[in-house]
């Protein structure tokens, strides 16, 4: 397959093998009309999107890459896991070079062939609302408030950008994994469940898996990465910039998208937190050591007030609010 000489320039740019006269003859190329400018800044969209799994840089035989593309996904796929999801398991050195035919050739003729663009799906959940939506691939997500994400379904790739917290489920393809870019974490999967919490004001990235198998990875640094089974949480620190694997993932994880808080003898300092999350509160204690006794209790659709009346009498507590802070103060438990 020969592609066109916009996509072959395009493949060697986003590779780093362009010569300064190819470079030239894209910019002006680029110039001439507005839809050869939208081809360009989309395929540097979705490329940038793919770059935490595909890694490490390659020199960029696009023909190869092309061929070896067509006989490794002729081939049955492998490495499915017992929860119907998988990490990306096929060679990551043609793989990258691969992607920039996919990218490249199936944006590129899509365009400049039909005409027609793939259109970016958005969508955004104001304060206090919660959203359920189907994307047009088919995978479900559910939104937290203040959330807003972005999708686009092209060939090869499925990319989405989240800024806020959105549980997935996503419809499996096996050629066709799916990146989510949340700020400075980037999150890849084929077809699973997962939760995903990445509020601009927040000091950590969130991921968290129900089924299958989730890759995540530094947006900054893709040779930081952890592999996530369900259960399991990562944890991407913004301003260190480490990322962390928990091996088991709070309870109330997804307690905004179920509405049900349960605390099965879990200490005080986690039900506080629990209560930050869901009710966007803060909390402080006068006795650090009551931070360790024990709760119990489990509660549909909760209400605040309630829950503080039960913290107060059943833990021998005095619960103090102003505004959105609480203090809750006490003996301690033995």
């Amino acid at each position: 397959m020969e592609e066109p000489i916009h996509i072959q320039w395009m493949a060697k740019y986003l590779s780093g093998n362009m010569s300064a006269q190819e470079k030239s003859a894209l910019m002006a190329w680029v110039a001439e009309h507005d839809d050869h400018r939208k081809f360009f800044d989309e395929t540097i969209l979705l490329w940038r999107a793919s770059e935490a799994a595909l890694q490490p840089p390659f020199q960029a035989d696009t023909q190869a890459a092309w061929q070896r593309l067509e006989t490794r996904l002729a081939e049955p796929a492998s490495g499915s896991s017992s929860t119907g999801g998988k990490v990306l398991s096929i060679p990551l050195w043609w793989l990258r070079a691969a992607a920039v035919i996919l990218i490249a050739i199936g944006i590129g003729y899509w365009w400049y062939y039909t005409g027609s663009a793939p259109q970016p799906y958005a969508v955004h959940t104001p304060a206090g609302r919660h959203m359920q939506y189907q994307l047009p691939d088919g995978s479900q997500v559910w939104l937290n408030e203040n959330t807003h994400l972005t999708f686009i379904d092209s060939a090869g790739l499925r990319y989405a950008t989240l800024e806020g917290e959105a549980f997935f489920e996503v419809k499996r393809m096996e050629d066709k994994p799916f990146v989510i870019s949340s700020g400075d974490a980037r999150t890849t999967v084929l077809g699973t469940s997962f939760n995903v919490r990445a509020y601009p004001g927040e000091g950590n990235v969130e991921v968290t898996v129900a089924t299958g198998k989730v890759q995540v990875a530094s947006a900054k640094d893709a040779s930081k990465l952890v592999v996530l089974e369900p259960g399991a949480t990562g944890l991407l620190d913004k301003s260190k910039g480490t990322l962390q694997k928990k091996a088991v993932a709070s309870v109330n994880t997804t307690a905004w998208k179920n509405q049900r808080l349960d605390f099965d003898g879990v200490a005080l300092s986690e039900v506080l937190v629990a209560l930050e999350r869901y009710f966007h509160v803060q909390t402080r204690v006068d006795n650090e050591t009551i931070l360790r006794c024990r709760f119990h209790g489990s509660y549909d659709k909760p209400q605040l007030d309630h829950l503080l009346e039960v913290l107060s009498v059943s833990m021998e507590l005095e619960v103090s609010r102003s505004g959105d802070t609480i203090v809750l103060s006490g003996a301690g438990c033995e």
